[in-house]
């Protein structure tokens, strides 16, 4: 069965277990199964982009702006321009205005899983 398809209640309880020193580790088995997960998103991930890919290119050669079934609605978005601050110029030209501009963004803590 495919790992993402289990229905499982993922608790701390279920991730972490003592070693034989009494220490609190991640269990090597759920190490195992965010292993496999990290790869199958990895590996959905290059799927998806590529599908979007060539859904772009059809709905812009077929002249299609959405497709809205009863569980999917794709919109084609025209291309545009934003407009946007050239960071390193500021900062370079404009130390003092950028400085006086700038602000704390408090980033909350995570992970990073690297599968290898």
């Amino acid at each position: 069965m495919d790992l993402i398809e289990k229905k499982e209640l993922i608790t701390k309880d279920s991730l972490f277990i003592k070693d034989e020193n009494g220490q609190m580790i991640v269990d090597p088995n759920a190490l195992d199964i965010i292993r496999e997960i990290e790869v199958q998103v990895k590996k959905l991930n290059k799927k998806h982009k590529k599908y979007k890919e060539v859904l772009l290119e059809g709905m812009e050669s077929y002249g299609i702006k959405k497709v809205d079934t009863d569980d999917l609605l794709i919109s084609y978005i025209e291309p545009t321009e934003r407009y946007a601050i050239d960071q390193d110029k500021l900062w370079k030209e404009y130390k003092d205005v950028a400085f006086k501009c700038q602000k704390e963004i408090p980033v909350k803590a995570s992970i990073r899983i690297t599968p290898r």
